[in-house]
């Protein structure tokens, strides 16, 4: 779950490599959200007596992926013009 409050998921890098998971899906989901130790997103989902600690690097690692493609792609259109 981002700042925002939305909860993506991993997706294949030929779309991104982050996919949303849809409004009405990710309230639902929350409700297993558990936030262990200080920030805003849920470290852990809780799931029939179990546990799972949640994997965010994927995130942030797209997420700089995508800032520096995006940068990038500023720079070359500012020249063009």
């Amino acid at each position: 779950m981002a700042e925002s409050g939305r909860v993506y998921h991993p997706a294949p890098d030929r779309v991104g490599g982050i996919g949303l998971i849809s409004s009405k899906l990710a309230i639902e989901l929350s409700k297993f959200f558990a936030f262990k130790g200080s920030g805003n997103s849920p470290t852990h989902f809780e799931w029939l007596g179990t546990t799972y600690e949640l994997d965010t690097e994927w995130y942030n690692k797209a997420r700089d992926e995508h800032r520096k493609f995006m940068e990038r792609a500023e720079e070359l259109n500012s020249k063009k013009q």
